[in-house]
């Protein structure tokens, strides 16, 4: 997720389609990520060098949403299961709004970065799953086009 260099240490994020989580777990790592401070200036002071050395957890967040409410209290407990300090997974916020219509939020700021997951035919998984096969459809997918770009436009409206 960090390839892209959009999502960085620090970075507000929303998984507008969170669950089962692991997007909202490997945003979490690179957004609360340690990083060295760098010097403030040129000098080198025995006090520079210490604070160029000086560690701390960068003040991201999380919003991780799902239109289900089983899904989301799903996400909820594989977060509590992945052995992160509270610390950090309390830097997660859970919603349950459709992401076509997702509220901006109050504070008027917008995201860093969105994640959306959007829901599809599943014909990337057949290999996997061979049950997908034979009740798949092309018109499965050609219905929730409509909604994929609904999720999409609401997505840019949100982001930075």
């Amino acid at each position: 997720l960090s390839g892209g260099k959009y999502m960085t240490c620090g970075s507000k994020v929303l998984d507008l389609c969170a669950s089962p989580g692991s997007k909202t777990l490997q945003a979490l790592e690179i957004v609360t990520s340690s990083h060295l401070q760098e010097p403030h200036n040129n000098n080198n002071t025995a006090a520079a060098d210490a604070a160029s050395k000086k560690q701390h957890k960068a003040e991201g967040r999380i919003v991780a949403n799902d239109i289900h409410p089983l899904r989301l209290e799903s996400l909820k407990k594989a977060v509590g299961r992945s052995g992160m300090s509270s610390s950090l997974t309390n830097r997660i916020r859970f919603t349950n709004h459709d992401a076509a219509t997702f509220p901006a939020p109050k504070s008027g700021s917008k995201f860093d970065c969105i994640l959306a997951d959007v829901p599809c035919s599943g014909d990337g998984t057949i290999r996997k799953d061979t049950h997908i096969l034979p009740t798949w459809m092309p018109s499965i997918g050609n219905a929730l086009h409509d909604l994929q770009l609904k999720i999409l436009k609401r997505a840019l409206q949100l982001v930075k």
